[in-house]
């Protein structure tokens, strides 16, 4: 059965990512109502009766993206790819003790960059790898692309 908790996000959104780590939820960017990329970060902090809303404070700030995939390492969120005001061909490592982010460049020997949509797919961390799944999307420009290819990324 669903049922609506009582928490009230600031606005709506979709396309957002969000990880579970402990008894966290952390959620990141997404797009608003008017289809705006967002540069949110919040944690929901779960217990049985209760369900708390809390800002997560990164340093610095995340600039506004949507589209982009997660998965937990350790104490770290990987934010795989998505649409950013940067190449979206780039991963982002969030420490989840300090709040405090770095963004890899995705090299891709081998494969045209400008052929891998990072965004609509799924990442899985498995060990110290993790593992791109699908992606792809629309363009009015170039049509439909859909990547054929899994892609793994050595974290270590």
């Amino acid at each position: 059965m669903l049922k609506k908790l009582d928490v009230v996000l600031s606005e709506g959104m979709h396309s957002h990512c969000a990880v579970v780590h402990s008894n966290k939820i952390f959620v990141f960017g997404g797009l608003n109502s008017t289809m705006t990329p967002l540069s949110s970060s919040f944690f929901i902090t779960t217990t049985l009766e209760k369900w708390v809303l809390n800002d997560f404070e990164l340093s610095p700030p995340l600039p506004p993206g949507y589209g982009m995939a997660g998965c937990v390492k350790d104490d770290n969120i990987l934010l795989v790819g998505g649409i950013w005001q940067f190449d979206a061909n780039s991963f982002i490592v969030i420490n989840i003790r300090n709040g405090i982010w770095m963004r890899y460049r995705l090299e891709s020997p081998g494969c045209n960059s400008s052929q891998l949509l990072m965004c609509n797919h799924t990442c899985h961390c498995i060990d110290d790898t993790v593992l791109v799944i699908g992606g792809g999307g629309n363009c009015f420009s170039f049509g439909t692309h859909l990547n054929l290819h899994l892609h793994k990324i050595d974290f270590c």
